[in-house]
């Protein structure tokens, strides 16, 4: 992730078959991620996270049956709130968290994953800091352009 704003994935492993596909459409959508996964053999994994929480513009959040019950996801939403780092909950399922950090979480709205994904993709896209995508606000008008040359060949081509 670099030096760039970035969002930390918080999630318990054994939501990874949901989970990982919604990673995937962030990273697609440009969105730079961190979790998890990269973390090499060895290291100290509780001051990794604690510094990749601090550092984050946010955290992203996936409540589920067995993330209520997970320490690791409990003591990254207390270094979350240590720190000040606002919390975007995304739930998988009904389960909640105990009455202190639900009133934590309850800031936000939370969004509720469903059987929709486009609606869902929507929303989520909607919620996250749009400086931690590689297409900022700044981009977006570069972006734009690049598509419309994009759709004019398309035109050139098939029309």
């Amino acid at each position: 992730v670099g030096a760039d704003p970035y969002i930390f994935v918080s999630y318990c492993h054994k939501d990874k078959d949901e989970v990982y596909p919604i990673l995937g459409m962030l990273q697609r959508n440009g969105f730079r991620i961190w979790y998890d996964e990269g973390i090499t053999g060895g290291t100290n994994w509780r001051l990794m996270l604690r510094e990749k929480i601090k550092s984050s513009n946010c955290v992203l959040l996936f409540s589920s049956i067995d993330a209520v019950t997970s320490t690791a996801v409990t003591i990254e939403i207390t270094t979350a709130n240590n720190f000040e780092v606002p919390i975007i909950c995304v739930s998988l399922d009904d389960a909640l968290f105990d009455e202190t950090i639900e009133e934590e979480l309850g800031r936000n709205q939370k969004l509720h994953y469903g059987k929709d994904f486009n609606q869902f993709e929507h929303k989520v896209i909607e919620a996250l800091p749009k400086n931690c995508r590689v297409y900022a606000e700044t981009d977006e008008k570069q972006r734009r352009v690049e598509e419309r040359k994009d759709q004019d060949i398309h035109r050139l081509i098939y029309y």
